[in-house]
């Protein structure tokens, strides 16, 4: 029998810090950046934890006030698109299942990260969907090379969209309601946007 095909999680920092006035990747809650509070809980459902950093100076930060981080890469900064995103953070990655989550998680639930890992089986990709059809990309597990095969492909068509490449690929999505039954406040879906939600969620950490 073979062995069971690598696990790893691609930790993203977008562009974008929405109602900061600072990196969010660096806001800090009682001392540690949002990315530990992450990292440490991803670690439970991974054998390799990933930094996507955007440049030397924020991962030594970051790496500074967190032991969570087994190695590291950089988002090129160069083309902010959602799928520039998604290959950078997948071309730095081990042949495997790969979950890519957004910083601001957390409060990411080890047992959902496991519920979507064992929903990959044959599939390219595991993304949940919310009843109006929305799609949670960034809290989400993919077959690292046959996802980074198709991004490719995109990219040289000058596609941006990470929709672009679902078209290309065989993706489970699966119901909110299935994540609820394993996080009954979906608190795993929370996204730390502003400095109030960082207040709200310091009692739930």
């Amino acid at each position: 029998m073979g062995d069971s095909p690598l696990k790893t999680a691609s930790i993203l920092i977008k562009n974008k810090t929405n109602g900061f006035s600072k990196d969010k990747a660096l806001i800090e809650i009682e001392g540690k950046p949002l990315i530990h509070y992450v990292a440490k809980r991803v670690s439970e459902s991974v054998e390799k934890v990933i930094l996507n950093a955007q440049n030397e100076i924020q991962a030594e930060k970051i790496l500074s006030k967190t032991s969570y981080i087994d190695d590291l890469t950089y988002t090129h900064l160069n083309d902010s698109s959602p799928l520039s995103g998604m290959f950078s953070a997948l071309n730095n990655c081990p042949s495997g299942k790969n979950l890519l989550i957004s910083c601001d998680r957390v409060m990411i639930n080890p047992k959902v990260i496991n519920y979507l890992f064992s929903e990959l089986n044959q599939h390219d990709a595991v993304i949940p969907r919310f009843d109006d059809g929305g799609l949670e990309y960034f809290l989400s597990v993919y077959d690292v090379d046959r996802t980074k095969k198709a991004a490719k492909k995109s990219l040289e068509k000058d596609e941006t969209q990470i929709n672009d490449i679902l078209k290309k690929l065989d993706v489970k999505y699966v119901p909110i309601e299935s994540i609820r039954e394993i996080d009954s406040r979906l608190l795993s879906l929370e996204k730390i946007n502003t400095p109030k939600k960082v207040e709200k969620i310091k009692n739930n950490l």
